[in-house]
């Protein structure tokens, strides 16, 4: 499981994931709204 310090630069690198649930700070700067960002995406997950 790999790790990313931004998740901006994930998405930028990665396009927009499929799921996302998660870290609030992170999560509100992208418009999300849960408390920790898991993103699956292609069957893999990972977690911010």
């Amino acid at each position: 499981m790999e790790r990313y310090s931004c998740f901006r630069s994930w998405i930028l690198s990665h396009g927009e994931p499929e799921k996302v649930k998660g870290n609030k700070k992170v999560a509100l700067k992208l418009g999300y709204k849960d408390e920790n960002v898991h993103i699956v995406r292609d069957g893999e997950e990972l977690v911010i």
